[in-house]
């Protein structure tokens, strides 16, 4: 519930606790606890092999898929954000297969419509990757190697400062191409 409330809250746009660059004022307690929580998360998921129906394919010189997974739900900006990260990493290399996945076609926005989807393959509603993601919150990006291991986990949240976090998941996703 906090981890949610806390969320909520780094996305709200005028929010009074906010400095003026935009970021939450760090209070220790609560980024403690999400920190905790994503550690939690990424532990679970990094060296996992991923299967799902659609599962995307290394042919044509691909060497590692990302996917952005988010629900219907999920915070606009904390999105953006994730969409901007694999973006960067399309404009930095063709050796990169980039999908969008959004888990609940049938509820929802379909935030995705707001995004230039070029070069990005698009999946909706898939049930055995929201079951095997189940305890992991959204949006999240995902490194896949050729075995279909998750190699790096990152998830995209508006209002904290992790300018080094995004850098390292980037160069992480690119290097070794």
């Amino acid at each position: 519930m906090t981890l949610v409330l806390f969320i909520l809250y780094g996305c709200q746009n005028n929010n009074s606790s906010q400095n003026n660059s935009g970021l939450i004022k760090n209070d220790e307690k609560v980024l403690d606890r999400l920190n905790n929580r994503i550690l939690i998360s990424n532990n679970r998921l990094i060296g996992k092999e991923i299967k799902f129906v659609e599962n995307p394919t290394l042919s044509d010189g691909f060497t590692k898929n990302v996917l952005l997974v988010y629900n219907s739900f999920d915070c606009y900006s904390c999105l953006e954000k994730g969409y901007n990260i694999l973006d960067k990493i399309k404009n930095e290399s063709d050796q990169v297969n980039l999908y969008m996945i959004r888990l609940n076609k049938e509820i929802g926005e379909n935030k995705m419509l707001n995004f230039d989807l070029n070069g990005i393959n698009i999946i909706e509603d898939n049930d055995q990757l929201r079951n095997f993601l189940m305890e992991t919150y959204t949006p999240v990006l995902i490194t896949i190697n050729k075995n279909n291991l998750i190699t790096h986990v990152y998830h995209p949240i508006t209002g904290v400062d992790d300018t080094q976090e995004v850098n390292n998941y980037i160069n992480n996703t690119l290097q070794k191409l």
